[in-house]
């Protein structure tokens, strides 16, 4: 995926669609949608193995909403975030149902502790400075706010929907929290 979003990035440069100080950021954008791109229809194909497919795809979109506004570990190579992908999604699925709701809702508060204390991780890719790294935690935060509001009206309309929600957020909690102990791109 990175060949490609070189490539990518150099012909817009070439043709002046981006400067030269937007390639990096650009470069790095590119790169994580072409994954999402690729490996979305693929993890949704392998968690429909584990679990009904509205149980999959709303873990997978409570983990494309919140995964790009906390970030987190990121694996170095497409095969290693692949994997690690897979077996987050599996691991998620089968714990699912295995979660109550005095779980959930622990995990659910504990998460949002974890993030708010830890997020967002800011990488070597992203590399934030002072003044965007203050625009990202607010960003997050709002996020955090909409997705607390939602996740507790699907909760209560949709339980088991709700709790795919809480585990996505439990799920980014905890690449944080690897990201915030060293692992994956520093």
């Amino acid at each position: 995926m990175q060949t490609a979003a070189n490539k990518i990035t150099n012909y817009f440069l070439r043709i002046g669609l981006i400067e030269p100080y937007q390639s990096e950021w650009f470069t790095y954008i590119l790169e994580s949608r072409l994954t999402t791109l690729f490996s979305l229809p693929i993890l949704i194909l392998i968690g429909c193995f584990i679990a009904p497919i509205e149980v999959v795809i709303t873990l997978n979109i409570g983990m494309l909403y919140l995964r790009p506004r906390i970030n987190g570990f990121h694996s170095k190579t497409f095969i290693g975030c692949f994997m690690t992908s897979t077996l987050l999604e599996l691991s998620s699925l089968f714990l699912f149902y295995y979660f109550d709701n005095v779980i959930a809702y622990l995990t659910f508060f504990c998460s949002i502790f974890i993030i708010l204390y830890l997020g967002p991780f800011n990488n070597s890719q992203i590399h934030f400075t002072e003044e965007e790294m203050i625009i990202a935690r607010n960003k997050m935060h709002v996020s955090l706010v909409i997705f607390y509001l939602v996740t507790f009206i699907i909760l209560f309309t949709f339980p088991i929907l709700g709790r795919c929600l809480i585990m996505s957020l439990n799920v980014v909690a905890f690449l944080l929290v690897i990201a915030n102990l060293g692992f994956g791109i520093q």
